[in-house]
């Protein structure tokens, strides 16, 4: 009788066990894993090799996260940037990325887009009040470029030599980053004679105003753009007029792969860039991205690391 009792007693809660068992091995086994994130990215410009480079490096991280990304190219285009933000906004993605091509016309948009419940990644050029940035000092990103083009102008050409810069000041922290580059060139090299100026981010438009620029000013031997596109540009005006290359210097900034094969080419004018891992930083950005979505903001910059390459050092890199 005490053992019917007992058996009585036990069989109920294994009944229970078992029941809950069956239930839970019957579930579909999707439902049991989260479901993948969608992120819609608008970058800056797609011709810019820059740009190309974490665009690759932010599909491949978001494929090995089984994350849907959509990459959008602004082409500089302001307009073209809003109008994708707002789509992206009525889409309702789990998280927006802007690389934006210019400021102010993203902050209201931002805004917008934490208020539809979608957090806001920015990295470049910094927009306030967004869920995470993930940026460098632009001013420092060209002081280190303008100190490779001022080392060259005082080990080569004896402290002396008529300069051009080609900055991009449409983008107000690009303009940073071209006096950044003037600053670094004077700080080493304080008798350059920097007589020319230029508007360009791509290696089409690098190249359009390197023709100019060396046009009313045939004798300039020193380039330093505000990056590796832009640099690249002019490296092809310089390669079409210049015969002897050994005291011509073009530098630039990102250390694309593109402009790394450059320095590595024989009797090669391009002399500097300054590695922040483009590749590197659009994995980084899914990585962000995906933190702030399962712990919240980041308030402070996250900042990217600057290497400079040089023709010092190019064989080791």
């Amino acid at each position: 009788m005490k053992r019917r009792k007992l058996l009585l007693i036990i069989l109920p809660p294994i009944l229970l066990a078992a029941t809950l068992l069956l239930i839970i091995n019957s579930r579909p086994t999707q439902s049991l894993e989260r479901k993948p994130y969608t992120l819609f990215y608008t970058l800056q410009d797609l011709s810019n090799p820059y740009f190309i480079a974490v665009r690759n490096g932010a599909v491949d991280r978001a494929s090995e996260l089984g994350i849907k990304l959509e990459v959008h190219d602004a082409q500089s285009n302001e307009s073209l940037q809003v109008e994708a933000l707002e789509r992206a906004i009525r889409l309702k993605p789990d998280a927006i990325i802007c690389s934006p091509v210019a400021i102010e016309p993203c902050i209201p948009l931002r805004k917008k887009s934490q208020q539809s419940g979608i957090p806001f990644i920015n990295p470049n050029q910094a927009i306030p009040g967004s869920d995470a940035n993930i940026n460098i000092d632009e001013y420092e990103f060209g002081y280190a470029g303008g100190i490779i083009a001022g080392t060259w102008v005082r080990d080569v050409l004896d402290g002396y030599a008529k300069t051009a810069v080609i900055g991009h000041e449409q983008i107000t922290p690009l303009a940073e980053r071209a006096q950044g580059i003037e600053d670094g060139i004077r700080a080493i090299a304080p008798r350059v004679d920097i007589v020319a100026y230029g508007s360009a981010n791509t290696p089409q438009s690098g190249f359009e105003e390197a023709q100019r620029i060396m046009k009313a000013h045939p004798d300039i031997e020193v380039i330093a753009a505000i990056n590796d596109g832009a640099a690249l540009g002019a490296l092809a005006v310089l390669q079409g007029m210049v015969k002897d290359p050994s005291r011509y210097c073009v530098v630039g900034l990102d250390a694309t792969s593109e402009a790394i094969s450059k320095m590595k080419e024989p009797r090669s004018m391009f002399r500097g860039t300054v590695d922040i891992d483009p590749y590197g930083t659009g994995r980084q950005i899914i990585d962000v991205t995906v933190k702030v979505l399962e712990e919240g903001p980041i308030d402070e910059v996250i900042e990217i690391p600057m290497i400079p390459v040089t023709w010092k050092n190019i064989e080791a890199y």
